[in-house]
């Protein structure tokens, strides 16, 4: 058994929590909405939301583009039947991955699990579904120099996402380091637990909540950040 070398974590419900992000975004995103002189009502425009989404995530299924922005908000505008401008439909989706950030909080321990793969020697990486914006706002607000991370792949730069092998394939083509040295911790298992695929160990956390996705079974499974380290101590 190789020994582990790197921790490759996932932001969302990984690092991070969401939680009422969605719901605080979409609603400014509204008030901008308003703001550039579209008549819409709340009513009229939540029903759009939810009507929209399901669609939305079936369409760009495994495509790094949902993560971009416009689309999405150009869907919601043609189910209204509205006359948008593409401009306005990219500033909207904007808004909203902006208020995401602004919103979201880093998860109880993940500061303390990143610092404790540091202090033995372990490097970190990130591979991510998200965006420039995200992933930005995400290293700000960890309380980790940037610069300790070896690697950061996030799909829009690579152009691909999780449910493909490809994020993986350009983390260890980057490093240089062998599958049987990573371990990826992340929260799908559609999407982060599809690094056993490249060869690296992975670990499902479980959030309290019906597991998202189906696909591999991950190495382990484990309900807190905290709980990593004992896995950790295992491959060292």
């Amino acid at each position: 058994m190789s020994e582990l070398k790197c921790v490759i974590f996932d932001l969302g419900n990984t690092l991070f929590e969401d939680g009422k992000s969605v719901q605080q975004s979409s609603e400014v995103r509204y008030q901008k909405l308003k703001n550039l002189g579209y008549e819409v009502s709340r009513g009229d425009y939540n029903q759009a939301i939810k009507t929209i989404s399901p669609k939305f995530e079936e369409k760009y299924a495994g495509d790094y583009r949902r993560l971009e922005y416009g689309p999405f908000m150009e869907m919601v505008f043609e189910e209204l039947g509205i006359d948008y401008n593409e401009k306005d439909a990219k500033k909207l989706d904007k808004i909203f991955w902006k208020e995401r950030v602004k919103n979201r909080v880093t998860k109880e321990g993940a500061n303390e699990i990143i610092n404790y793969c540091l202090r033995k020697d372990i490097y970190i990486g990130i591979i991510s579904n998200a965006n420039q914006l995200l992933l930005e706002s995400a290293l700000e607000k960890l309380e980790v120099d940037k610069e300790k991370f070896v690697e950061v792949i996030y799909s829009t730069d690579v152009e691909a996402e999780k449910s493909t092998l490809e994020p993986f394939r350009i983390f260890l083509d980057n490093t240089g380091l062998k599958p049987e040295e990573c371990l990826m911790v992340g929260d799908r298992k559609d999407e982060d637990i599809m690094a056993k695929e490249s060869g690296m160990k992975t670990v499902l956390i479980e959030n309290g909540r019906e597991e998202i996705g189906e696909g591999l079974e991950p190495d382990h499974k484990i309900k807190s950040l905290d709980q990593l380290k004992e896995i950790i101590n295992q491959y060292c």
